[in-house]
């Protein structure tokens, strides 16, 4: 029993003094080596916009917003980014810069300085190393710590933090411009080549309204005067058709009458010249060496005969009338269907042409409205809350960590030291029982 609590007493005077040790190393890493840690944030508005022709956009779900603030935060500890950030003359100006070209060991020992390559790439890594950034799950805000070391480090921390951020936002700024920059080229391209076309729709409505004036040809509204006219033709075929029937009728009859001839029969001699003074207006019965029933015959085949003549004069006449009605009813069923082609022509054309009228002031409307967001203030979709601040306290090292380092080191030396005593009691036992016997 004795054994077991000297050998506890030892692991806790060991631990006991491993913890004081480690407290003594804080207190002097505070004073030659002090770290500071820097902070600020990043608000991420969880909107972004589309469409130029929409203003507001809704606002994204919980999850999509978290992605997008890791998607800001990947882009926050972007290689590109920090290697602008260290290239910069405010911040190769710094004492941490110049730690980066020399190491404490190399300027203790006044070794040559790095070449300036091999320093911004140290000073990318230590940047990286001691740049934190956070994303917590509910709000939407980033938070970035920096944590610097150095007697100039409380300084330094905040002014190299705020530089960053300031690339950042400037980065983000410039993307989203360009992006809006590139899409105004695009609207604006369109809007031209739109309004080419639309000056073509209207070369197209001249050139319809041009043909319809060079023949000749107009509508009003829905009804063209082609319809009635070709109404009124068509009715006039019907009615001469109906005469040149009845006239066919006639003539046949007469035919009948006249002995069946469907001809007329020349008449010579007495006949002939009965026929002529029948149609002089003379007395047949006068006719020297004609009997009076013979007269009266001549007279009435004679009547026919001039009756026959006139109805076929007619007939011709109505079908030569008739020609030249069908024809006028097919030019005029020629010239609507050439007008209905040339309306319908016109409404492509025009219907077209208000399409791309109300495409024009779309594309209009969508200019203006990208150029409205070229001056959003908040164009990135990130806003910078506020500068970091000087820290007002080290926070490396941190003197918990210190001891409890301290106090583990303690421990396992009480370990090894409880150990080595036991090893050397048993080596001592074996000699004493020599020496007795």
């Amino acid at each position: 029993m004795e054994r077991r609590g000297g050998n506890l007493r030892t692991v806790v005077v060991f631990v006991v003094i491993g913890a004081v040790l480690g407290a003594a190393v804080w207190v002097v890493l505070l004073r030659i080596r002090p770290g500071y840690t820097a902070q600020t944030a990043i608000e991420v508005i969880a909107q972004e916009y589309g469409d130029p022709l929409e203003l507001s956009a809704p606002r994204m779900d919980r999850r999509s917003a978290y992605q997008l603030r890791m998607a800001k935060a990947d882009q926050l500890k972007s290689e590109w980014l920090l290697q602008e950030v260290t290239a910069a003359d405010d911040i190769r100006e710094t004492r941490w810069f110049e730690n980066c070209r020399a190491g404490l060991l190399s300027r203790l020992l006044r070794f040559p300085e790095e070449p300036t390559v091999r320093a911004l790439s140290t000073a990318v890594q230590r940047l990286k190393r001691d740049m934190q950034v956070v994303v917590p799950k509910d709000g939407d805000y980033i938070t970035v710590r920096f944590t610097c070391y150095g007697a100039s480090a409380r300084r330094e921390a905040p002014a190299i933090l705020n530089r960053m951020v300031d690339s950042f936002l400037a980065q983000q700024r410039d993307s989203a411009k360009n992006g809006l920059l590139n899409r105004l080229t695009g609207l604006m391209s369109q809007q031209a080549r739109v309004a080419r076309d639309l000056a073509n729709m209207n070369q197209q409505l001249e050139e319809v309204l041009s043909r319809t004036e060079r023949l000749g040809l107009c509508w009003e509204g829905e009804n063209s005067y082609l319809h009635p006219l070709l109404t009124q033709l068509e009715l006039g075929k019907v009615d001469l058709s109906g005469q040149i029937e009845l006239l066919g009728n006639r003539i046949l009859l007469l035919e009948k009458e006249s002995g069946g001839a469907s001809e007329d029969v020349p008449v010579t001699g007495e006949p002939a010249r009965a026929l002529s003074t029948v149609l002089q207006g003379g007395d047949s019965t006068t006719t020297p060496g004609a009997s009076p029933e013979d007269g009266k015959t001549l007279s009435q085949k004679a009547q026919i005969q001039v009756k026959l003549t006139d109805a076929r004069q007619e007939k011709l006449l109505l079908e030569g009338r008739l020609k030249n009605l069908s024809k006028s009813i097919s030019d005029t069923k020629r010239d609507l269907a050439m007008t209905s082609r040339l309306r319908l022509d016109f409404e492509k054309v025009k219907e077209a042409r208000e399409e791309k009228r109300r495409l024009v002031e779309s594309v209009s409307m969508a200019i203006e409205k990208v150029r409205m967001l070229l001056d959003d203030p908040d164009l990135s979709r990130v806003r910078f809350l506020g500068p970091a601040a000087e820290p007002l306290a080290p926070s490396r090292p941190r003197l918990p960590l210190c001891a409890f380092a301290g106090g583990l080191a303690g421990f396992v030396v009480g370990l090894a030291a409880i150990r080595r005593r036991r090893r050397g009691s048993t080596d001592q036992t074996p000699a004493s029982t020599a020496a007795l016997s």
